[in-house]
């Protein structure tokens, strides 16, 4: 399934990125989601917690009751684009963890993906990096094909303009000289605590097209979400 450990750690970074999102969603847009569910769902929002809970994975009968609803959530984003962006995460995190998933976001992606592109650029490059490593993994299709641009939560400027004069010369000259995704991983498997412009820099280092690649992919602490 996966060709490199950048691929492995970037598809841990992607579902971890994905329940971020998913944690960080106000109560407001989750209340509004589960006023969408059947009549027959008697707790909606303990539903919600228990598919959190359990990694953001549809499981359980219950929780299929309920997923028709969230698919549909996944297609309005006119009617309420914060559920829709919501009703997107909770879908694509299920998809890229399921076994032997049915490929539910294929027609999303082909109407919505310029919808996408418009959500806050942390939102964003959650749904398209997610969007990214469920194609690595054949679980879907994207046509039009994902812009790479569009994973990356702050442009490599923007990287670089945070990086001046915080201290951080190793990230700085590592982003200048584009380093390869198995020297990017070294630098971050050597990180004890991580600073507020360091966290930047490893997300673009991991987010953009060449990926980082820590020693320990499959075990390596990810990248905190803010």
């Amino acid at each position: 399934m996966f060709t490199s450990s950048a691929d492995v750690f970037r598809t841990r970074q992607a579902i971890g990125d994905l329940r971020s999102l998913i944690r960080h969603t106000p109560e407001e847009t989750r209340s509004r989601l589960i006023a969408g569910f059947p009549t027959s769902v008697e707790d909606g929002d303990r539903m919600i917690e228990r598919i959190v809970a359990d990694g953001v994975r549809f499981r359980h009968p219950d929780d299929f009751e309920v997923h028709p609803s969230v698919l549909l959530a996944a297609a309005l984003p006119d009617e309420d684009f914060p559920t829709f962006i919501f009703a997107t995460a909770l879908a694509l995190s299920d998809m890229l963890q399921a076994d032997d998933p049915p490929d539910t976001l294929f027609w999303n992606w082909n109407a919505f993906q310029a919808q996408y592109v418009l959500a806050d650029p942390p939102l964003r490059a959650a749904l398209m990096n997610g969007f990214r490593v469920a194609e690595l993994a054949g679980r879907v299709e994207l046509d039009p094909a994902l812009k790479h641009v569009d994973c990356l939560r702050v442009s490599r400027d923007a990287v670089l303009s945070v990086l001046d004069g915080s201290g951080e010369r190793a990230l700085m000259a590592a982003i200048l000289s584009e380093v390869d995704a198995r020297e990017a991983g070294r630098l971050w498997s050597a990180v004890d605590t991580v600073s507020g412009p360091a966290v930047t820099a490893f997300r673009y280092l991991c987010e953009r097209e060449e990926g980082l690649a820590p020693p320990d992919a499959t075990s390596a602490a990810l990248i905190p979400w803010s």
